[in-house]
Order: C-alpha cells, then sequence, then structure tokens
C-alpha cells in the first residue's frame, strides 16, 4: 500500500474504530488496528526515497551515480561529498514533483562569501520545457544555492519562468569547518494552493503558501520516464547534489535524504 492510500485508509476507519471501542465490540477492533498496522508499518521506508551518506566510499543508492573523487572525511568517522564531486539521482526512482522533501548537510571550508563557496548551486532537479528553459536555465526547476548576492535560498520556478525564492542571510555568520542541516519541503498544487518552505538547522528560513506554481506535468513525466546509464543522461534526468556546475567548491555535503511528502520541521534532524 502507498503512503498515501495507508493515509486515506487510517482516515477512512478512524472514527469506525472509535465507535467500536466504546460499543465493546473488541474482536472488530483489534482485526481493523491489525489490519492498519500491517497495511502501514511500511510507510516511513516506503516515503523516504533516498538515504545516502556516502560512508562506504562510494555512493549505495540504486541507479545513482557519483561524479568526480575525493570524499572527505565528515568528522564522525564517515565520507562526505568535497568540492567538484556530483551526486545523481534518477528521477524516475527518486523525485516527486508534486510534493516531497530533500534534506542534506552542509560544511564550508571557507567563508560563505567567498570566491571558493560564493554562486554554489547545490541542490538542482529541472524538466526543461523547450523555448523557456533556453532563455532561463533555471525555469521550471527547484535549486538550492549560495550567492547571487541573496546568501544562501531556495529557488523554485514553473513552467512559464515565474519564480518563487525564500532567502536566508544568516550564512554569512557561519563559521568554517561547522556542520549544518538543510531543507526543504513542497506541496504543488495548480489551482494557486501550492506551498514551500526552506529549513537552515530545523528552523523555519521562510515559508510560502497559497501561491501559484504551475507545473508542466508532460515535462515532468518525459525526464521521470527515463532510466539515466551514464554522466550525459544523469545530467538531464536526475537530481544532482553537489556541485551542480564544474566549478569547485570549498564545502561538504552529507547525508542526502529525499522523500516522497512534506516533512515538518519537526521532523527533520
Amino acid at each position: 500500500m502507498s503512503p498515501m492510500m495507508c493515509r486515506i485508509y487510517f482516515k477512512d476507519n478512524a472514527m469506525y474504530i472509535a465507535s467500536t471501542i466504546k460499543s465493546g465490540k473488541g474482536i472488530r477492533m483489534l482485526q481493523r488496528i491489525m489490519m492498519l498496522i500491517l497495511m502501514c508499518l511500511p510507510l516511513a521506508a516506503e516515503s523516504r526515497l533516498v538515504k545516502e551518506n556516502f560512508n562506504g566510499g562510494k555512493i549505495e543508492t540504486a541507479g545513482a551515480l557519483l561524479r568526480g573523487e575525493g570524499l572527505a572525511d565528515d568528522d564522525r568517522g564517515g565520507k562526505c561529498m568535497s568540492g567538484g564531486m556530483l551526486a545523481y539521482f534518477p528521477m524516475s526512482k527518486y523525485w516527486n514533483p508534486k510534493q516531497g522533501t530533500v534534506e542534506f548537510r552542509i560544511k564550508l571550508l571557507a567563508p560563505s562569501t567567498d570566491p571558493a563557496v560564493d554562486n554554489w548551486a547545490m541542490f538542482r532537479a529541472t524538466a526543461p520545457i523547450a523555448g523557456i528553459s533556453e532563455k532561463d536555465s533555471f525555469a521550471h526547476s527547484f535549486s538550492v544555492i549560495n550567492g547571487w548576492g541573496a546568501g544562501l535560498f531556495l529557488l523554485v520556478s514553473d513552467k512559464a519562468g515565474v519564480r518563487q525564492m525564500i532567502k536566508y542571510t544568516k550564512i554569512t555568520a557561519w563559521q568554517t569547518n561547522e556542520w549544518h542541516h538543510i531543507a526543504f519541503t513542497w506541496k504543488i498544487d495548480n489551482p494557486g494552493r501550492s506551498s514551500i518552505a526552506f529549513y537552515v538547522d530545523g528552523s523555519p528560513a521562510g515559508i510560502v503558501k497559497d501561491v501559484a506554481i504551475e507545473q508542466d506535468d508532460d515535462a515532468w513525466k518525459a525526464v521521470m520516464a527515463v532510466e539515466p546509464t551514464d554522466i550525459q543522461a544523469h545530467d538531464r534526468y536526475s537530481v544532482r547534489v553537489g556541485s551542480v556546475y564544474t566549478k569547485k567548491h570549498a564545502g561538504c555535503i552529507d547525508d542526502v535524504k529525499i522523500y516522497d511528502f512534506p516533512r515538518s520541521y519537526a521532523q527533520q534532524k
């Protein structure tokens, strides 16, 4: 059972269970509870699409690809992606453009305004649209970037190139060689009730609600229908985490997680 169906099943049966408890029909109540447990126990595992920490000295996620060399120590006995490295997670397996959560930890090895860290696109998922993406490379995409004079920010752009941006300017106060947690969530509802949220170290950096983010469903279906097998294909058909462009950056990224539902900041670690 999918996470969504599990939630629907629970919602539809919650009232029945409550009334059964009151009526004393214990056997029926236990049967329903056991059914809920069996059907919904895998919920967390099904909803978390990616959990990658690179500790094996390579990328462990099935179908994913790691570009570049130089995994660094993560200060906890494991590994992290150092500057210039890029992790690809195929959108066919690990992406839901309608709703989800992305989390990762980041450590800067230079001040955020240093050229070695400035203008760093560290996350990107996009579904190109002919005639639009040629004019704006950030059209119809999800991105996390440090730079552009805006500090650290989440950028979500729709099929017309209309951008929603949430900024986090306090990155200038970050010390080098200290780990921070970054997360963002999205729930896209084309009639104009979409919402996105950006979190840093478990606290909201900003939340945008009830906005119009018009997606091209066919464009997303097209990129999600392809199983990439080489770097050129991964560049187009995968979620990218790390050094999205070729520039080497003085930073490390670790503990990448992707979910197919929006997590609350209380759930994030």
